[in-house]
């Protein structure tokens, strides 16, 4: 959500230039938590809350609302020369578990893969988990990266290299993978051919500061729908 977030931020501090707004990444998790502690006024979230955070919630007395903002498509990505160009929600699961080892076994070249995924604390990892490896682990021989910009330079850098991330990260540096055979682009996303699609989130407290709901309004309004769009991503109505 970085990326969409700072576009909607310089968008409103043009008009509101009285306003600080400051932002700042590193995964779902650690924004949830930056919420409940009183650190932060929203968090955003490629996830929902989790069970073990409404309850940390509620033993704060923090009572949080959540808003959907966009809809997003998770996209395998690879290096621009690796000469595979999609693979089934099967040998997605196979690769990240471990029992896919070779691009071979894919219709690629004779080299092992190389696997890359997101943290635990990353909203991300968590879609992943759900979307895509049905109840399978993630082996242990996967390097584990902490961000959506280490996962692109990883990736960009080795042929053999595998990934995931939101397709609002998606660069000419990486090549996005089909899944099923449909490529992932946003008409795709609308219509639920793409299927490995997740809500972003925005989380604040429950009856929040003037200010702090004059800018969810901004977000979830128009001008915030019109940047998401522009960003590469599907917004959602909240009205």
């Amino acid at each position: 959500m970085l990326p969409i977030i700072h576009k909607i931020v310089e968008s409103y501090n043009a008009l509101h230039n009285d306003v600080t707004v400051a932002v700042t990444g590193g995964g779902s998790g650690n924004g949830v938590k930056a919420l409940i502690d009183g650190y932060a006024d929203i968090a955003m979230s490629s996830r929902e809350l989790q069970e073990s955070e409404i309850k940390l919630a509620a033993s704060k007395k923090v009572r949080i609302m959540s808003r959907p903002m966009t809809i997003d498509a998770l996209c395998p990505i690879v290096n621009p020369a690796n000469p595979v160009n999609g693979v089934s929600l099967e040998q997605l699961r196979d690769i990240f578990s471990g029992k896919i080892t070779n691009w071979s076994e894919v219709g690629g070249e004779n080299k092992a893969i190389a696997v890359f995924s997101r943290d635990t604390s990353s909203g991300t990892f968590e879609s992943w988990r759900k979307l895509v490896m049905d109840g399978e682990k993630i082996f242990p021989g996967a390097a584990l990266l902490a961000s959506s910009g280490i996962m692109l330079q990883e990736v960009s850098h080795s042929r053999q290299a595998i990934g995931y991330e939101g397709f609002c990260y998606v660069t000419g540096a990486v090549k996005a993978l089909r899944v099923e055979g449909v490529a992932v682009d946003l008409e795709n996303v609308r219509s639920g051919r793409y299927k490995l699609a997740r809500f972003f989130w925005l989380f604040a407290k429950e009856a929040p500061s003037p200010e702090v709901a004059k800018f969810l309004d901004y977000m979830l309004g128009p001008q915030g729908r019109a940047i998401v769009t522009s960003c590469g991503a599907v917004p959602v109505d909240n009205q």
